[in-house]
């Protein structure tokens, strides 16, 4: 249960509130897109994994954060008839977060579930189900920005689309979510349930990330749930 009261706050709270400032020396941990934490002055407290996708309020899911990453740092928003873009850092968890939103009215498109759709497996290396998946993708992803979706909300899962391909979806009015739970996370992930290799796109993706049109919808950044 949280400590948090409907009106936002208990005394149990505010204690845990305090003594999570003080551990972080009040600044703010929250990371943006290259994984640096913000750094600056911090006055509240955020929950790395949102209490509305099973985040608790114990110690090592809180952190300090600075009023306005905090307001940035919510969970991702479902948006009915739209076209939304979910990017982030290889063991970033963008496909649980889409899963944990889409309704059966809506649509995803992940490469990685394309590669098992063609029999494939999950982050392996089958050349033909790989071929098949990105010819699949690619196909789906341009009918998409010819016509975009006008009922329920299409999600595509793309990790680091190139400058061109954002430009593509900004036309087609896509919304871009941000999903990044920080470098370090992202490391641990790999080095736990996926194949060598994928330290380094992890390491790679924060070398050099997407870059968003500063013009383009764009919700706020958020952890995720693993």
């Amino acid at each position: 249960m949280s400590l948090l009261a409907a009106s936002g706050s208990t005394r149990a709270w505010r204690r845990l509130r305090a003594w999570i400032l003080d551990r972080d020396g009040w600044t703010c941990l929250v990371p943006g897109p290259t994984g640096t934490p913000c750094g600056r002055y911090a006055r509240t407290v955020d929950h790395i994994v949102p209490r509305a996708h099973g985040g608790g309020d114990e110690p090592g899911n809180l952190r300090a954060a600075c009023s306005t990453c905090n307001t940035r740092s919510g969970a991702l928003v479902r948006r009915p008839g739209a076209l939304v873009v979910v990017i982030g850092p290889p063991c970033g968890g963008k496909t649980t977060r889409v899963r944990d939103l889409a309704t059966e009215q809506d649509a995803i498109v992940d490469y990685d579930d394309l590669v098992e759709a063609f029999g494939g497996t999950r982050y392996g290396r089958d050349r033909l189900p790989i071929r098949l998946a990105g010819v699949a993708r690619a196909a789906a992803v341009r009918s998409l920005l010819a016509t975009p979706p006008t009922g329920g909300t299409v999600y595509i899962v793309h990790t680091a689309p190139g400058r061109g391909q954002v430009a593509a979806y900004a036309r087609a009015g896509a919304v871009f979510e941000l999903v990044d739970p920080g470098r370090e996370e992202c490391l641990r992930r790999a080095a736990r349930e996926r194949p060598s290799q994928w330290a380094r796109y992890v390491a790679d993706w924060y070398t050099d990330p997407p870059r968003l049109p500063t013009s383009a919808p764009t919700a706020a950044p958020s952890a995720s749930r693993w």
